[in-house]
């Protein structure tokens, strides 16, 4: 995350320094062979995109609204802001209901059946967190698989997924026109182990570490 900036701007004007208010010692970050590689792959694929109009442009917001969550300090507020990125990529012009939002992450990300369950009931939990920041309610911890995950942990398990996330819309959004086609495409692999699998090969391709509630 240092290093790091989803700031959405021209191309050209992005400069990939790592973001530090305050720098206590020189910062340099090293790349190795593997690792230059993925990153000018990278580079070049964001070169040809353009995410101020079009079919970009819903995550163009994403990717913004990642952004302010970093920056902000106050972990309510933070958990708005992932919350909403996630929002920007899974949810449909048409009102969504909190169910459809947390089972199209869950379709996504999660690897395992346990997996999809855990991550739908996360983002549930997290999602009526929002709500309840939005209404000024008081903030409780949150419980998964027996466990209970207070704010701080919330926000960084959702840092995570948003982050996995927009990567693999970047990669689902270059054969489709639109978002929703990648939606359709995502609810029908409910019952469809070849979409699943689809989704399963991307994360490998990406080099995700799978989600996990241990």
């Amino acid at each position: 995350s240092d290093s790091e900036n989803w700031e959405i701007m021209p191309i050209h004007q992005i400069k990939f320094e790592p973001l530090q208010d305050t720098p206590q010692k020189k910062y340099k970050l090293n790349l190795n062979p593997k690792s230059k590689t993925k990153f000018l792959n990278f580079y070049n694929h964001l070169s040809k995109m353009n995410f101020t109009k079009g079919k970009f442009i819903f995550l163009a917001r994403s990717i913004n609204r990642f952004s302010k969550a970093k920056e902000n300090e106050e972990e309510s507020e933070q958990l708005v802001d992932f919350i909403t990125c996630l929002e920007s990529l899974y949810s449909s012009k048409e009102q969504q209901l909190s169910y459809r939002f947390a089972i199209r992450v869950a379709m996504v990300l999660g690897q395992t059946p346990e997996d999809k369950n855990m991550l739908q009931e996360f983002i549930l939990q997290t999602y009526d967190l929002r709500s309840k920041v939005v209404h000024g309610d008081e903030l409780p911890d949150i419980e998964v698989t027996g466990k209970k995950v207070d704010l701080i942990n919330a926000n960084n398990m959702l840092e995570r997924i948003s982050r996995d996330s927009i990567k693999i819309f970047l990669t689902l959004i270059e054969n489709v026109e639109n978002k929703e086609e990648i939606h359709k495409e995502i609810d029908k692999s409910i019952f469809d182990l070849k979409l699943q699998n689809k989704f399963s090969e991307i994360i490998k391709k990406l080099e995700l570490i799978p989600i996990r509630f241990d």
